[in-house]
């Protein structure tokens, strides 16, 4: 799907009926190939709904422009980056969030720390979107 698709068709989904989970990715380098594996975190209804919300507030609530990935861009405000999937690692850290409650648990703070990244999962009907931050 082409980006400018795939972003009017997120800027009118109504994200209250997702699910929602969380995700801590950890990141292993060894020479030129990183491995990823995750943690799920539980988390409760009202966070859920404050993470929809901020889904909702980021993405709905500001008028973006899309523009291409480029290792010259410049940090512009409501300029949307984007990027082609193949060329990240996303799809191994996704492989492994697909793993669902096959995944350990994070159960202590001390598994939120050194986190590569934070992944919030929404699913609906077979639709998946993920938020990500480093």
């Amino acid at each position: 799907m082409k980006p400018v698709t795939a972003f009017k068709k997120l800027k009118s989904i109504e994200f209250s009926r997702w699910s929602v989970t969380f995700w801590l990715v950890k990141r292993k380098a060894a020479q030129r190939e990183a491995s990823y594996s995750v943690l799920r975190v539980d988390i409760d209804a009202k966070l859920q709904k404050r993470f929809r919300g901020y889904v909702k507030q980021q993405l709905q609530g500001r008028n973006f422009h899309l523009d291409e990935y480029d290792f010259s861009n410049a940090d512009a405000d409501d300029v949307l980056l984007t990027l082609d999937t193949d060329a990240t690692d996303f799809p191994k850290v996704e492989q492994a969030i697909e793993q669902g409650f096959d995944n350990q648990r994070a159960r202590e703070y001390k598994d939120l720390l050194n986190s590569w990244a934070y992944v919030i999962h929404l699913e609906h009907d077979g639709e998946h979107f993920y938020a990500w931050n480093t």
